[in-house]
């Protein structure tokens, strides 16, 4: 078995350079679940939160944590709850989209004044949830968005909170943040505007008589607006954003003038979303918390993202609480789900517009009860929202567009593993002495036969092609736990010769000692240059076939090139002292370095087949 592993590792090295230096730009699309806040969730919650959240289907965690909580006090901090959860959904490779709301949830000391406080002025709700069709009043006490205490403390928390994720190597895990501090009782973008007479609840305070008391007017819920988005901006400058609107009485009636606006209500989400997407451009989500059985999606919300080039989003309801969603109205008397009436929730959101337009939303967010309760439903939505796509495939080393047999390759695209499967094979993995033709129910075919796999992401993955000999156009699928994507035509032909590289650069090489060649900058301390007339080892994929017939699938491979393939380091002809496959897909050179090769980087080909390497590669030389 020793040769084997050593075989092994030396695929591990070469592979791992193109596997891991992909740098993919981030795809927000999924389903979410949406915590609520966290703060003091109950241990029985908070295990049933962590099995939904791991389970196939689910792409991402919208992690709720109030002001009041991180912030208990004037600029003492307390990380703990939020650390907790995201170290629990980094580690399961699920995206984190961060949720801190203000409103109601700001801390008390932001009303006291120095030294304890900035001093900023309360202001004292008693509203009514889905205006006022629950029959349920509760008091949210805010501060006004432009209230410049509130407004330097925005600031100082998001810049304490990036800090600290950065302090702890946590930053990169989240993938979007919402914008909030312009919130009444939820995250949602929106500010107490009801009455005892809107709501017929006599319990319900006039929203509108204080606003006016404190001065509010349009112009100023713009400028806080704007501040709030800046704030965001300077903290979380390389962050997705997403902000929930209320598409309809989100902000009191109020003209610019101070006066009741008593007829039709002007668009105040507007000017405030158009502002964002100027500032946040091809970065911003308008978010609407709501979706119904048998009702359209928000109009406003997909009028938003065409006409201002922004991206669109949805959550579900929550109209059975802490149970999750129902799939009919009304609030007071909803329907529970089943897995069908589930799915055509989701997808009332997924297609916003319809299954006919091609307007998507790029995530849905969701509740774990109803996660844990329709697991089958989620699992397509996900692939609905998310569906499997192979954009490219290309040769492993040198990144070549035509193929070859027994050829390393990177399939790369999106959905082409579920989300938080993202590793290389395993001892566990391997049938005997057989290599795996899939991973975590992710496996592909190329021209009709199954390929071996190595490594899987959702971005990428590297397959090793089977030896059967194919040549021009083939096709590769790849299917994702039952789900094929849509085929990829490539050329195959039978060679398709490239070398592996360190850095996409310098060949993949190794002195008699084992020690790897190359600058003595490229891994400091590890890496010194070859020199003339030195022997040493050079590694290669898509060389063709070898002495002794590869049986498929099978770990163990050799046998030699016959003709050996002639190579040239810088303009001289190498010597070749041994050409041959060593372990699957991987061919080794053993060359000397003509005497006369200049110091630096030289350039190195190969030619087998009247078929030659790609011109990037080098080796460097140094007398």
């Amino acid at each position: 078995m020793r040769p084997i592993l050593v075989a092994l590792a030396l695929v591990a090295l070469v592979l791992a350079m193109p596997v891991f230096a992909q740098t993919v730009p981030t795809d927000l699309r999924g389903i979410y679940i949406y915590t609520n806040d966290l703060t003091g969730i109950a241990p029985i919650v908070s295990t049933r939160l962590s099995q939904a959240i791991g389970q196939p289907g689910i792409d991402g965690v919208a992690i709720v944590v109030g002001w009041s909580t991180i912030e208990p006090l004037m600029d003492k901090y307390d990380f703990s709850l939020l650390d907790q959860w995201v170290a629990k959904v980094a580690a399961l490779g699920k995206r984190i989209a961060l949720v801190i709301p203000a409103g109601s949830q700001a801390p008390s000391w932001l009303f006291l004044p120095a030294p304890n406080g900035p001093g900023a002025t309360q202001l004292s709700f008693t509203i009514s949830p889905h205006n006022g069709a629950t029959g349920v009043c509760d008091t949210a006490i805010l501060a006004a968005p432009w209230d410049p205490g509130f407004l330097s403390r925005w600031d100082k928390l998001l810049a304490a909170v990036s800090a600290h994720l950065k302090s702890t190597g946590t930053y990169s895990a989240v993938t979007l943040v919402r914008i909030t501090g312009i919130n009444r009782t939820t995250e949602e973008l929106r500010l107490p505007a009801e009455t005892a007479k809107s709501t017929g609840l006599a319990c319900v305070s006039d929203s509108i008589a204080t606003w006016q008391k404190a001065g509010y007017k349009p112009s100023l819920l713009l400028q806080a607006w704007n501040a709030v988005v800046a704030a965001f901006q300077k903290s979380f400058p390389d962050k997705a954003f997403a902000v929930s609107i209320l598409p309809n009485n989100g902000f009191p009636a109020i003209d610019e003038a101070g006066n009741v606006i008593s007829g039709p209500q002007p668009d105040y989400n507007l000017p405030l979303m158009t502002s964002a997407s100027q500032k946040l451009p091809g970065r911003f989500v308008i978010q609407y918390d709501f979706l119904m059985n048998g009702e359209p999606a928000s109009s406003t919300v997909i009028q938003y993202a065409q006409s201002l080039g922004a991206m669109a989003a949805f959550q579900t309801n929550e109209y059975l609480a802490g149970s999750g969603s129902a799939c009919s109205e009304p609030v007071t008397n909803p329907t529970l789900c089943t897995d069908s009436t589930y799915l055509t929730l989701l997808e009332t959101g997924i297609y916003p517009a319809g299954k006919s337009s091609p307007v998507r939303s790029q995530y849905i967010e969701v509740f774990h009860p109803n996660v844990t309760d329709f697991p089958d439903a989620t699992l397509k939505a996900h692939f609905e929202v998310v569906p499997a796509a192979a954009t490219q495939v290309l040769t492993a080393a040198g990144e070549n567009s035509t193929i070859a047999p027994n050829t390393w390759l990177e399939v790369k695209g999106s959905g082409l593993s579920l989300t938080g499967h993202t590793r290389i094979w395993k001892s566990a993995d391997f049938a005997g002495s057989n290599m795996p033709a899939a991973l975590d129910g992710v496996s592909v075919t190329v021209n009709g036969k199954p390929a071996f796999a190595y490594y899987i992401s959702p971005e990428q993955i590297n397959i090793l092609t089977p030896p059967d000999a194919m040549t021009g156009p083939v096709q590769v699928v790849v299917t994702n736990n039952g789900v094929a994507a849509p085929p990829k035509t490539v050329t195959a032909q039978p060679v398709s010769p490239s070398f592996f590289t360190f850095d996409g650069t310098h060949v993949a090489a190794v002195h008699l000692n084992g020690a790897y060649i190359g600058p003595a900058t490229l891994y400091a301390g590890l890496t010194t240059p070859a020199k003339p007339g030195e022997l040493i080892t050079l590694f290669g994929n898509g060389f063709g076939p070898t002495s002794v017939p590869v049986v498929s699938g099978a770990v163990a491979q050799g046998g030699t090139l016959s003709p050996t393939p002639v190579f040239k380091i810088g303009p001289a002809t190498a010597n070749v002292q041994f050409a041959g496959l060593i372990s699957p897909g991987l061919y080794q050179f053993n060359i000397t370095v003509p005497l006369g090769t200049a110091d630096g980087d030289q350039p190195v080909l190969a030619t087998v087949d009247g078929v030659t390497t790609p011109a990037a590669a080098v080796l460097a030389v140094q007398h």
